[in-house]
């Protein structure tokens, strides 16, 4: 009883916290977290930063076609490209509501692999983040990927 009358005594002189005043939570970063996926496509020659933001159906399709690595025939003719798979994921009616965060990652071997890729929003901007794996022993290939994150219609840049 003693220790009771103790404890009330002085919590007596305590505020309380208004809800309002509450520090954002720790989870905040997990709560904007969208998970992403990488796609393999091989080295591109690129200048400069072509990591995109792309809103519409027409923007995604001419930037996959841009930066692509092409598979050709015995005549010469293309077979396929290293952008397909991509192509043929998305439609017209998945950016209707969605866009998609394309940040490009250049590798010095082609035994490097990009995992664990998520985007975290924060307003209209995303930050994505990945872990990449290097193993012990690698190709002396050069390679890239693609790393891409689904995100709302509302991001328009990546930071």
């Amino acid at each position: 009883l003693f220790s009771l009358v103790l404890l009330l005594g002085f919590c007596s002189g305590c505020e309380k916290v208004k809800e309002e005043e509450k520090l954002p939570s720790n989870n905040l970063e997990e709560e904007n977290k969208i998970e992403g996926y990488s796609y393999k496509v091989g080295y591109l020659n690129i200048k400069g930063n072509i990591d995109k933001v792309l809103s519409d159906y027409d923007s995604f399709k001419k930037y996959f076609e841009d930066y692509t690595n092409y598979i050709y025939d015995g005549q010469g003719n293309i077979a396929s490209s290293s952008t397909d798979n991509i192509l043929d994921k998305y439609d017209i009616n998945f950016f209707k509501d969605n866009s998609l965060a394309v940040k490009y990652i250049e590798l010095n071997s082609g035994s490097i692999s990009i995992t664990d890729v998520y985007g975290i929003v924060d307003d209209n901007k995303v930050v994505i983040e990945y872990t990449r794996k290097i193993p012990e022993v690698g190709t002396m290939d050069m390679s890239g990927c693609f790393v891409i994150v689904e995100v709302p219609k509302t991001v328009t840049e990546i930071g």
